[in-house]
């Protein structure tokens, strides 16, 4: 087909349709020896493909590459596959688009033509169909016949976790890898102590294995994966929110986790750490990931690239444990800043003249000056207590517990 447009530089575009021979022949028509008793009804195709030319191809590309806006998830950076089958993912989207555009885009006249012609054919053969799938969407359901149209290049596609944490990928800009358009490229985010990208796909056809069969139509947030445009309103907000605790925590950090039914003040603290993490546990799935496809950069740049990337980053954090003593895969929705009690040494029972020398060596102890205090080499900073001969009157062997008391206070 590609040698005939070559040769006749005057088409646009070509129809190429499907048919099974079993479908009429020898059960049909009859078979003898070989031959056919009589001819075979009428052929129902089984598909359909367009088979474009190379000026009609390089005419998109141009309008594309004129108003980038207008087509969201497409690029003109890279070819379109030929052929382009169904269900013709630009066109079903922006076929109208490319009609508005088509004078406006510095073609010339030929160009904007072939242009025409082929968006008319698509109009005349498939507005119909194209308008009861909208319809269907419309109202958030979707069948068998138009499960395929759930795919949008650029879309974010959510899905659940084993424990019902949403993860997310990212579809990738058309043309995907599958030249058949069996399969939607998409991306999602692991990290190991860096980020890298996760290559997924998904079956575009594969409605068979997700709408039960006998139903008609299914609500598509039932789906185990679906856009989501499609979702409850706050989801894509309350995945940037997570993506920023993620990305809180990818350098070492201490934080509280906050189990499942446990008070609101009952919190466990955990620490990140992904080195450490990998010098214990080398062989640790994750870390079979290789590359650094965000960069170092990126990585210690204060703010994450864009809120998309804030949005696929994974669901789950590990951390180690301070109670249990081991490593934990954590939900990163209910991992927290840890919060400091600064009232806690207020409500220590004890006399308030204990706690002002507790403070009184807590302060000396930590004090940044280098000024060297010592009144006498080799024991410490000084405290001025009131009552010191309590404290260096003769020490008793037999009180262990008071002797120590004593030797701490005066050697802080």
């Amino acid at each position: 087909m590609l040698e005939y447009m070559k040769r006749h530089p005057s088409t646009a575009f070509a129809v190429i349709y499907h048919y099974s021979t079993r479908d009429y022949t020898g059960r049909k028509a009859g078979v003898v020896s070989g031959r056919m008793i009589q001819d075979g009804p009428p052929a129902k195709s089984h598909g359909q493909y367009i088979q474009l030319a190379e000026q009609t191809k390089d005419a998109i590309k141009a309008i594309i590459t004129e108003h980038p806006e207008e087509f969201k998830g497409f690029t003109s950076e890279n070819d379109f596959p030929l052929p382009i089958t169904q269900p013709y993912w630009i066109f079903y989207l922006y076929n109208q688009a490319f009609l508005r555009l088509r004078s406006c885009s510095g073609l010339e006249e030929n160009d904007q033509n072939r242009m025409k012609l082929l968006c008319d054919w698509f109009e005349e053969n498939w507005r119909s169909d194209w308008d009861e799938a909208n319809a269907l969407l419309g109202r958030g359901k979707i069948n068998r016949k138009h499960y395929s149209k759930l795919f949008r290049p650029g879309d974010i596609w959510i899905s659940k976790d084993d424990d019902g944490s949403i993860k997310a990928e990212k579809l990738e800009p058309f043309p995907w890898s599958d030249v058949r358009g069996q399969k939607a490229d998409a991306i999602g985010w692991c990290f190991n102590g860096s980020f890298v990208k996760e290559q997924w796909d998904y079956w575009t056809h594969d409605e068979i294995y997700i709408i039960p069969t006998g139903k008609e139509e299914v609500d598509i947030t039932s789906l185990s994966g679906y856009p989501i445009r499609f979702a409850e309103s706050g989801t894509y907000e309350k995945l940037v929110s997570r993506g920023e605790k993620f990305w809180q925590c990818r350098k070492k950090k201490l934080i509280s986790f906050q189990e499942e039914g446990d008070p609101i003040d009952d919190e466990v603290r955990y620490m990140v750490d992904y080195q450490m993490l990998k010098r214990m546990h080398p062989k640790k799935a994750i870390f079979q990931y290789k590359g650094d496809d965000l960069g170092e950069e990126a990585m210690n740049a204060k703010n994450p690239p864009d809120d998309d990337f804030l949005a696929l980053l994974p669901s789950h954090i590990h951390a180690f444990s301070l109670q249990r003593k081991h490593w934990l895969r954590l939900p990163v929705e209910r991992i927290t800043n840890v919060t400091w009690n600064k009232d806690a040494f207020e409500r220590l029972e004890a006399p308030q003249k204990t706690k002002e020398m507790i403070q009184a060596m807590v302060a000396a102890q930590t004090s940044d000056t280098k000024t060297n205090t010592d009144l006498i080499a080799g024991k410490g900073n000084v405290i001025l207590i009131d009552e010191a001969d309590v404290f260096i009157e003769e020490r008793n062997f037999a009180d262990m517990k008071r002797n120590a008391l004593i030797s701490g206070l005066i050697l802080s």
